[in-house]
């Protein structure tokens, strides 16, 4: 199925598209979100640094939530924040948005997720996920996308 058939389900059914999908949704985290994503830190003994172009930085993922699309905890990524690399996002691509929680909208939370067109961003695990945020609905903005996936973890292990 493709992703214009299951926006059309979930639009009939009145669901999210990530259940029609089976994504996310069954065991979301109640309490809101946590950041997902931190400015790396140097100190490995191995620098990414030099491989960065413009409107590039690195982040450590501290989340599990994006585990089948190649992301897992520990990693450092590669993320580019202009906006031609914001308004190229394809289906699917990683992306780091900012969110605000309705009961404490001026604390934002940085989360890495995956975008579903129109406007969902969606969690990818096979351990543990997040609900969807829809974000022509709720306060949630994509910044940057994920450009570069190091194979090596922040501590410099394989």
């Amino acid at each position: 199925m493709d992703l214009d058939v299951a926006q059309k389900i979930a639009e009939t059914l009145n669901v999210s598209l990530s259940d029609v999908l089976g994504i996310g949704g069954a065991h979301a985290a109640a309490q809101g979100f946590h950041e997902d994503v931190q400015d790396y830190v140097s100190g490995s003994g191995y620098s990414f640094a030099g491989s960065l172009g413009p409107n590039e930085s690195l982040m450590t993922v501290d989340t599990d939530l994006c585990e089948n699309a190649g992301v897992k905890r520990g990693y450092v990524v590669t993320v580019n924040d202009s906006a031609a690399a914001v308004a190229a996002i394809a289906p699917l691509d990683i992306v780091i948005a900012i969110y605000h929680h309705p009961e404490t909208p001026e604390k934002a939370t940085k989360l890495l997720r995956q975008f579903v067109p129109p406007s969902l961003l969606i969690t990818n695990s096979g351990s543990s996920n997040a609900r969807s945020i829809n974000i022509a609905k709720e306060d949630a903005q994509i910044i940057s996308i994920v450009t570069g996936i190091n194979w090596r973890r922040h501590n410099g292990q394989n």
